[in-house]
């Protein structure tokens, strides 16, 4: 709710576990972390929750992933029972967040076999054009 968004953005200087939700999360949508006050530019940004919502998981770069998931979500606080605890608005940012990092490593996982996949459509494509070809020579 954008209400409760709004008591995030209203923290001089958030509770740990409110910060250890949001600057992740931040971090994902390319904002910078370096002070309470970036992160709050972000989060009043306009379009923060369509950002959100409209993330492409497909831009997160491993380097990032990794870098978040060290930093962040492998810390033990960062769990959704006690940041939802610490604000009802971190809560489900905790749990996209969780799910864009897993998405992202089960993309990178299976790359290879897209990238396969590519290859074969194309080649496919180009056999097909050539039975086409033929097929108009013989009649």
């Amino acid at each position: 709710k954008k209400q409760q968004l709004d008591e995030v953005r209203a923290y001089s200087k958030p509770p740990p576990l409110v910060k250890l939700a949001i600057e992740p999360v931040v971090l994902l949508l390319g904002g910078s972390v370096d002070s309470w006050g970036d992160v709050r530019k972000m989060l009043r940004r306009t379009d923060f929750i369509s950002r959100v919502v409209s993330f492409n998981t497909d831009d997160l770069t491993d380097k990032l992933r990794n870098r978040i998931s060290k930093k962040y979500v492998n810390q033990p606080e960062f769990n959704f029972e006690a940041i939802n605890k610490a604000s009802k608005v971190c809560g489900p940012l905790v749990k996209w967040l969780e799910s864009q990092i897993s998405y992202s490593a089960i993309l990178n996982s299976v790359e290879p076999l897209r990238n396969e996949m590519k290859e074969l459509e194309q080649q496919a494509d180009e056999l097909q054009t050539k039975q086409e070809e033929n097929d108009a020579v013989v009649k």
